[in-house]
Formats: structure tokens, sequence, C-alpha cells
């Protein structure tokens, strides 16, 4: 039935799981606070730099080229935490207390970043937006997958609408927040609190 710690959807009979062994995926969350520890790390680095003056924060072309690696960076953590989702998560999907301390998390640190790079702006708030927009992608693809786990164990069809909905807005909210961190490049001078 597995291969190399991965699930052959098709060849379960959902009629005999047990909906009590849906477990919080230790390895889907380890792998989450791994993408927060690389958000904050990121963040962090580019506030000091700048604040030393060691980056010019009214430089666009190093803001711009900072950005355009900050997101390769990103997408790159992005797609092995939505793979290790869609690879872990059956009898292991995260539990609705689970998924409730990633959301108060996903704030927190989304909060404290913002706090942080509103005093610099610039590219630091094109990183907060762009990495913050990618985290409740996340989010949302986990809890989209745990839906369509409930689907196939009871074999219906009554969370197709919540499933379509929640993927349109996580695809959404990926592009719109990356676009919104690109516009952001530039404006240092309306947006610094100085």
């Amino acid at each position: 039935m597995t291969e190399n710690n991965k699930i052959d959807f098709e060849t379960i009979d959902y009629s005999k799981v047990n909906p009590k062994k849906l477990n919080g995926n230790k390895r889907i969350v380890k792998s989450y606070l791994i993408y927060f520890a690389f958000d904050v790390v990121l963040t962090v680095a580019i506030f000091l730099l700048t604040l030393f003056k060691l980056i010019d924060s009214s430089d666009n072309t190093v803001n711009t080229v900072i950005f355009i690696l900050s997101g390769i960076l990103c997408l790159c953590l992005y797609a092995n935490n939505y793979y290790k989702s869609k690879d872990w998560r059956f009898y292991e999907s995260l539990r609705s207390d689970t998924l409730t301390k990633l959301i108060a998390l996903f704030f927190v640190i989304n909060g404290v970043l913002l706090l942080l790079t509103f005093n610099l702006a610039g590219v630091h708030i094109s990183i907060v937006a762009s990495w913050g927009g990618a985290s409740l992608s996340i989010l949302i693809n986990n809890i989209v997958a745990y839906l369509d786990d409930l689907n196939k164990m009871y074999t219906t069809s009554k969370y197709d609408t919540a499933i379509k909905f929640l993927k349109f807005w996580s695809v959404f909210i990926l592009f719109a927040m990356f676009a919104y961190g690109y516009s952001s490049i530039g404006r240092y001078e309306y947006m610094t609190f100085r």
C-alpha cells in the first residue's frame, strides 16, 4: 500500500478507516515551521543590513534583486511544503486544533515582522507580503487536503464546493501578495515612519 512513506490513494478502502486516526502530522508542521524560520531570518537579516546602512533602502535596483532572490527561495520552500502535504497527509492530516495553532502562529509572526519592517519599508514590506501570502496559501492547501481526505473517507462530495473555493483563494492569495510585494519595492518614501 505504501512505497517510500507515500500512500497509494487508489488502493485504500476509505470505508474501513477510523476517522479518529487522522492525527496531527508532525512532518507537515515541521515543514511549516522551517518555512517560517527562513521567513524570519531573511526579513531580520535584510532589516539589519538596511539599519546599519549596508543596503540602501532607496535603491530600487538592489531592492528588486533582493526581492527576486527572496521570491525564488520562497517558491522553492512553498513547493516543498505543498508536495509534502500531498504525500504525508493521510492518517496524519492536520487536526483542527493544530491548524488553529498554525493560523495563530501565522498572525503572530507576520504581525511582528510587519511592525519591524514598517520603519524601513520598501523591500522589507515586499518580503513580508510575499512570504506571508505564500504561508497563508500553504495553510489553505493543508485545509483543502484535509477536506479532500474526509470526502474520500466518507465517499461523499459535501466538501467539494469548499475545496474549489479554497483552491481558488490559495492560488489568488499567492500571486496577489507577490504582485503587491513587487509593487511595494519603491514605496520607501511615504511608507517609512521617520
